[in-house]
């Protein structure tokens, strides 16, 4: 009779438990096709992320996280191709592209090396939404065409009270092309080129201007750009009153 309870506990044990796997699993494999659904309708979601962690460095080691696989010839190209049309078409990554989570560890690697070059504070790893999608910017005529993987971007938000930090990043190479920051504590342009330079590996251009509110640096002769811009308003932000906005980006155009 005691063998049978024993058995009978252990019976109940084990159901027990083979069900509650069995209700994760539902629940997991539901949320999943949830997240495909409206990645796929919209090529955009909204995540709830941990607060980025630095990265780890030290005073001899100050590699970018991320390598350029473009040739400044072929970014000239990309850059062309976002700046000339109008209006975005988003889509699913394709081979060779980040999926949404890699473009997610993209932006928070990215965000930790410019934490780490003193560009932004500490403050601004700290966020409460991360909005992700990812578009194509298609030439007039070839709508209906493929095109260049290259040419995709993933736009990244990470956004908190008072804090904002949107990435546009390179599906295919991982890198940013574009930051804008915008809280109390961010670097002068002259700090924030530097630091954006040596993430793309970029070097010292070809001639170099700088006014405390914007710094730029040409490449290719002039066919290619990396721009940082900043300016203040007016806030509750900060001890001083004032909330920073800088924006990072390469362009064709000196702007």
């Amino acid at each position: 009779m005691v063998n049978k309870q024993n058995l009978y506990t252990a019976m109940g044990i084990a159901l027990s438990f083979i069900i509650a796997v069995g209700g994760w699993v539902l629940t997991s494999t539901l949320i999943d096709r949830k997240s495909d659904t409206l990645l796929s309708a919209t090529g955009s979601i909204q995540v709830n992320t941990p607060p980025v962690s630095p990265i780890d460095t030290n005073d001899d080691d100050e590699t970018p996280p991320h390598r350029p696989t473009l040739s400044e010839t072929e970014m000239v190209k990309v850059l062309q191709n976002w700046e000339a049309v109008i209006g975005e078409r988003p889509h699913e990554p394709v081979d060779g592209q980040l999926n949404m989570e890699q473009a997610i560890d993209a932006g928070k690697t990215g965000l930790s090396y410019f934490y780490e070059q003193g560009v932004i504070p500490a403050e601004l790893l700290e966020y409460d939404k991360t909005n992700a999608y990812l578009c194509e910017k298609q030439p007039r005529g070839q709508e209906n065409q493929s095109t260049n993987p290259y040419y995709s971007y993933w736009t990244i938000t990470f956004s908190g009270e008072n804090k904002r930090a949107t990435l546009v990043i390179n599906a295919l190479t991982g890198q940013i092309w574009e930051a804008a920051f915008s809280g109390a504590g961010i670097a002068e342009t002259e700090k924030a080129l530097e630091a954006f330079t040596s993430y793309l590996d970029l070097g010292d251009g070809s001639s170099y201007i700088t006014d405390g509110t914007i710094s730029m640096k040409s490449y290719s002769d002039g066919m290619l750009y990396a721009i940082a811009r900043s300016y203040t308003a007016t806030t509750t932000v900060g001890e001083d009153g004032l909330e920073g906005f800088l924006r990072m980006h390469l362009s064709t155009q000196a702007q």
